[in-house]
């Protein structure tokens, strides 16, 4: 069984350093920024053994569109970056690579 160790936060708050399970999750939520109406950017990093990646797992000008009917995210982590589960609105997952440092 392996550990995820999961750091979520954006500008404004950190959400603390989390370890999981193989059958946990973590959430959270958040209010948009009113101002400036975009800039809303939460990134985490996530370390497993054996290796690490981050990403930007809500930023409002790319998923602000998204998921519009619920407004949830919900995310698999993988070893070669965040897979977005499907949406009410959307017909696919969509995996993305980890950020570049």
């Amino acid at each position: 069984m392996q550990v995820l160790t999961v750091h979520c936060k954006s500008k404004d708050d950190d959400l603390g350093v989390k370890q999981l399970s193989p059958s946990q999750s973590f959430n959270f939520s958040f209010r948009a920024r009113a101002w400036p109406f975009g800039q809303t950017l939460f990134f985490c990093k996530f370390s497993w053994a054996g290796g690490s990646g981050w990403y930007d797992i809500y930023s409002e000008s790319r998923d602000g569109e998204r998921c519009i009917d619920d407004r949830h995210f919900s995310w698999n982590i993988k070893q070669n970056g965040p897979c977005l589960n499907k949406c009410e609105n959307q017909t696919s997952v969509d995996c993305s690579p980890w950020n570049q440092n």
